[in-house]
């Protein structure tokens, strides 16, 4: 399942800015990002983890759409990191 959806963000980046995916290496890397995102975010809600945490999936979807706010807002930071930091 997962697979499929990592597939439509490709499609749908590939559409907007006319570029093949088989072609250019970093929109299947997009897809693997964002959707990587959205899924840490999501495991993060449903094990009560993050900033203000309740119970487990507490909060409902404005908690879960925070946690993946969190999780998208993590990728800079993830990408640049290194052994030394």
């Amino acid at each position: 399942m997962a697979n499929h959806h990592q597939e439509q963000i490709v499609d749908q980046l590939e559409a907007k800015l006319g570029r093949d995916g088989r072609e250019d290496v970093r929109l299947r890397l997009l897809g693997e990002i964002a959707f990587g995102a959205y899924r840490v975010g999501a495991k993060n809600w449903t094990a009560g983890r993050g900033k203000g945490a309740g119970s487990r999936g507490e909060g409902g979807r404005a908690t879960l759409a925070t946690r993946v706010s969190e999780a998208f807002d993590a990728v800079p930071d993830a990408v640049a990191l290194t052994a030394d930091r």
